[in-house]
């Protein structure tokens, strides 16, 4: 397995769908992020988020290859919007499922926030199957 420090449009994307899911309701995910210290609610708490991220890509990118990640990655970061059209929530999955993958070096999977971001990862797929036309013809039982 190898690992690598993600994009920065690809942390953008999950946290400007973490936005708009927090926006329609108090959902889940929301409820996910407060008990590990996050929001989303405002660019500054996004932007905070997404630092903290990618220190964790970094801290599992540096575990895996047992060197430090330059900070400069780190200080660069820049919160920028993404537009969604229609939610994307697929290409959202994808890129968490990305994000992940390569965070998963060394203790980095124990870290809290990593499992509150396992955590969105299966209530993102439940939404997504539960809106399939195969789960909705499907029996219940």
């Amino acid at each position: 397995m190898s690992a690598f420090i993600v994009e920065n449009k690809t942390i953008n994307r999950i946290l400007s769908f973490l936005y708009w899911d927090n926006g329609i309701s108090d959902s889940w995910n929301k409820r996910i992020l407060d008990k590990v210290g996050f929001s989303v609610e405002t660019e500054k708490e996004q932007e905070r988020l997404g630092k903290a991220m990618l220190i964790m890509n970094c801290r599992g990118v540096s575990q895996r290859y047992n060197e430090k990640q330059d900070a400069k990655i780190i200080k660069s970061y820049k919160f920028v919007d993404v537009v969604l059209k229609d939610r994307q929530e697929i290409q959202v999955l994808k890129s968490l499922q990305c994000f992940l993958y390569q965070c998963c070096e060394g203790d980095t999977d124990t870290l809290e926030l990593y499992k509150a971001l396992k955590e969105i990862e299966v209530s993102l797929l439940n939404s997504i199957v539960d809106k399939l036309p195969e789960y909705e013809k499907a029996i219940w039982g």
